[in-house]
């Protein structure tokens, strides 16, 4: 059987270099976003007299926005084409973040915050499958890539957050949004004119096809897809609360200032930026069961260590370090990986979108979930049912998905050599 045809390593192609940073310029401004409005939670606190619970809910309603439209988005960009989808999401996604900035009461940020949530989700399902088409046996790799990118924005979100909105005492938390909406609408007007979709909608099913090869199939894809997207879920769980909510914790709690917690968001970045792409190589080469197992145990004994020590701007930004690089350069990138190794590819946008519809579909609420425990039993207690929890969930999953491929991989083996 013919080799299908592989983009990796061909690093003076310049359509697979071009169709990355597009994708990379969507992703980092996407990461810029997501990671600044922690730090400008505060500043709508008092803007709009929000309680935790009800700023948490504002936090993570985009995330509703996400869930409603995933499926759709994804299905759309396997009969498409990803470039259009791509587009048409960054486009929605950056008016939003711009409308945003410009709301004048608490239902419309959240409204415009459930629209970004819409230009997301619209999005998402075909910034991954991009690289997971290109990249055929290195996957992790590929999502590395496209991690290393969000984590280029989360470094420069929130300190970016903290200094525009610092200096902007007409506008406060309003102008970053404002600054990061125009600076994703020239992003999609970038998108537009210069992607190759030669690149972005190749499928190496049909290119397969095209050369009278077939792509293999695995009748147990849907087993392990089905393992997978319960991972991701519970990644977004134990995910999105810290992010919503961790600044707001710095902050209020360990009485650190605005610009410190940007720093350790931005800590945050720098984890993801750095280790995304060695994280990938790991995973490829030791396995990436075994190393999200790794990364969920360590997430929740950091977890542990944020929510119970007092913390200094500096053992704050340690921890943002290792709980942001585990979760989204360790697991996420893993996830993601797994799902699309997994999936035939002529199914990809549309699995990635259903997984990641159960992601949103509950995570919307996980901020107020850690506002509400916050206010009832404590910024402690509550972190272990809302984040502790599922990281330790991570690990035990993996161990034992791990066992069991192991144990397949040996029957097919025996069943091999007996033939």
């Amino acid at each position: 059987m013919k080799a299908e045809r592989s983009f990796e390593l061909r690093w003076n192609n310049f359509g697979l270099i071009n169709v990355l940073i597009q994708v990379a310029i969507g992703y980092t401004i996407y990461g810029i976003d997501r990671s600044s409005f922690g730090v400008l939670v505060p500043g709508v606190i008092k803007a709009f007299h929000l309680t935790p619970a009800l700023a948490g809910f504002v936090a993570t309603s985009f995330l509703g926005g996400q869930a409603a439209v995933l499926i759709l988005a994804g299905w759309l960009s396997d009969v498409w084409g990803r470039k259009r989808v791509l587009i048409l999401g960054f486009a929605v996604f950056s008016l939003a973040v711009l409308f945003s900035g410009l709301s004048r009461s608490v239902n419309e940020l959240v409204f415009f915050r459930l629209l970004s949530g819409v230009g997301e989700g619209i999005f998402q399902p075909a910034a991954f499958a991009v690289p997971g088409a290109l990249f055929q046996t290195r996957r992790s790799l590929g999502q590395g890539i496209l991690q290393a990118t969000f984590g280029l924005g989360i470094i420069l979100g929130p300190i970016a957050a903290a200094i525009i909105s610092t200096h902007s005492a007409d506008f406060g938390w309003r102008m970053p949004l404002i600054v990061f909406g125009v600076a994703g609408v020239i992003g999609t007007a970038v998108m537009a004119f210069m992607m190759d979709t030669g690149y972005s909608d190749y499928k190496p099913a049909a290119a397969a096809a095209a050369k009278g090869v077939s792509e293999p199939a695995d009748r147990r894809w849907m087993w392990r897809f089905g393992v997978a997207t319960v991972l991701i879920a519970l990644w977004s769980q134990a995910l999105w609360p810290f992010q919503g909510l961790g600044a707001t914790y710095l902050v209020k709690v360990q009485h650190l200032t605005v610009v410190q917690a940007g720093l350790a968001g931005m800590a945050g970045g720098v984890a993801v930026l750095s280790l995304s792409l060695p994280f990938g190589l790991l995973a490829d080469r030791f396995g990436r069961l075994n190393l999200i197992a790794i990364a969920g145990a360590i997430v929740a004994g950091a977890y542990a260590l944020f929510f119970s020590v007092a913390l200094t701007p500096l053992t704050a930004a340690a921890l943002t370090f290792v709980i942001q690089g585990c979760l989204i350069a360790g697991i996420n990138t893993n996830v993601i990986a797994l799902i699309v190794e997994y999936v035939p590819s002529a199914r990809l946008g549309t699995a990635l979108g259903a997984a990641n519809t159960l992601v949103y579909a509950f995570a919307m609420f996980t901020g107020v979930e850690l506002g509400a425990s916050a206010s009832t039993i404590g910024w402690r207690m509550g972190s272990f049912y809302v984040v502790i929890i599922p990281s330790l969930a991570i690990a035990a999953i993996s161990i034992g998905m791990a066992m069991w491929e192991k144990r397949q991989a040996a029957a097919s083996a025996a069943l091999a050599s007996a033939q």
